[in-house]
């Protein structure tokens, strides 16, 4: 019996983090964006859509929580399948886990490279809808891997490049993928719903990763040149040993659903968005060797004092922005900057992200020297869960993913004036 209520206790905890971040629900109303935009629906022929990425001659590519690779392209309808990782059983899906990120090689008009990250199904579980086995040694793993993509959207030729990422609760995986300017992809890592290995150096869990094309750390990365360390997500196996994983740029991270490279920047600058627990969402600037702090803070806010938390660990870094789950948002999810010079002026620049509970897109405001606040950009985005700019009409508009209603919309600028009250609506705190 006791065994029992424990799985009915595993299993409905497992459904509510199913809820909170893949949960299915349409949008009670049309996408409300500013004055001056319009919002238009590109397809609603998705299934669980959880990232998004433009490839340099305008095909959209859109991964499935359920382990498809879809291809929009030209507005025809219906749309390609360019990958199925349920063929040969490759996949995980239940919680939290599947397919959770892709990313287009910067060099694809040559290479035709492209990269997804999803949770690789392991042991071979006869069910990709529960993969576990109630067994934590027969734990899936997440895992990156490059393909090539035809010019008839056909995805192949797999080549596993950071493998063995712990995925030991089925939630919080992150799965973001992006390449930085300075030739580097950029991976994002949730701690596996395991608290405290966010705080340790020898897990992949909790982290962003650096690593390139065929998954090797460079030099540069902060552990790499430690005594010891170790190419943790090596597809060979992760090498015996406690020393720091060398893939390792940045750490204390609960789950960095999503993050976004700034176009307009000279150098590699980027913005992560990490999901709190109970009480505060935040936005983080990715920085090199850097401790966010969790799992001994949530947000700037104390949230233990045990373990790896005690003494406090010194230097860890504020979020730049966070906002408190009391005011109806409470998953921050995707994350865009807006190409210099597409809109104006007081969009030029900017920072965008969305909120999966409260089906909001909003705009990141600079303050006095380093203070941020926050402006609703698009209200009833339905359940956003990721955000890129692509081309449209000669310029670019912002796609986004709506999970629940498997849609993905564009917003452009319709070029109408935008009202001045349109820069006073209210700010989440």
């Amino acid at each position: 019996m006791h065994a029992y209520l424990a799985r009915l206790g595993r299993a409905l905890i497992a459904l509510f983090l199913l809820v909170q971040l893949f949960g299915v629900s349409a949008p009670a109303s049309p996408p409300m964006p500013p004055n001056g935009f319009s919002d238009t629906l590109i397809t609603d022929q998705v299934s669980a859509p959880t990232a998004l990425a433009f490839t340099p001659d305008g095909r959209l590519l859109i991964t499935q929580q359920t382990g498809e690779l879809r291809v929009y392209q030209s507005g025809t309808q219906p749309l390609s399948n360019a990958l199925d990782l349920n063929t040969g059983n490759q996949i995980c899906i239940d919680v939290e886990r599947g397919l959770l990120g892709v990313a287009v090689d910067p060099n694809f008009a040559t290479n035709h490279s492209i990269y997804v990250y999803y949770t690789f199904n392991k042991h071979n579980a006869p069910d990709r809808n529960s993969c576990a086995h109630n067994n934590a040694s027969a734990e899936p793993v997440n895992r990156v891997a490059r393909y090539i993509l035809s010019a008839a959207n056909v995805a192949s030729g797999a080549t596993v490049l950071v493998d063995n990422i712990p995925s030991p609760n089925g939630n919080h995986n992150a799965g973001d993928l992006h390449f930085g300017k300075d030739g580097y992809l950029y991976i994002s890592v949730g701690e596996g719903g395991v608290n405290a290995n966010a705080r340790r150096l020898d897990l992949l869990s909790g982290k962003i990763l650096r690593v390139d094309r065929d998954g090797l750390p460079p030099a540069a990365n902060p552990q790499a040149g430690v005594a010891g360390a170790r190419r943790c997500g090596n597809p060979s196996g992760v090498p015996a040993g406690s020393g720091p994983c060398s893939e390792m740029y940045a750490w204390g991270l609960r789950n960095p659903f999503r993050f976004a490279f700034d176009p307009n920047a000279a150098g590699t600058r980027f913005f992560i968005n990490d999901v709190g627990q109970n009480a505060w969402e935040e936005i983080d600037e990715g920085q090199i060797g850097v401790d966010y702090g969790w799992n001994c803070r949530e947000g700037k806010h104390l949230h233990s004092i045990a373990g790896a938390c005690t003494p406090t660990p010194p230097d860890m870094v504020d979020p730049i922005y966070e906002y408190g789950r009391d005011t109806g948002c409470s998953v921050i999810t995707g994350a865009a900057f807006v190409p210099s010079g597409i809109w104006p002026a007081p969009y030029d620049r900017a920072y965008l992200f969305a909120d999966y509970g409260c089906g909001k897109i909003f705009r990141l405001v600079s303050g006095n020297g380093n203070s941020y606040s926050a402006v609703e950009f698009v209200t009833n985005a339905g359940s956003p869960t990721a955000m890129v700019f692509g081309p449209y009409n000669g310029a670019q508009a912002l796609y986004y993913a709506a999970l629940g209603s498997g849609q993905i919309r564009r917003l452009a600028y319709t070029g109408a004036p935008i009202l001045a009250e349109q820069w006073f609506l209210p700010l989440i705190r």
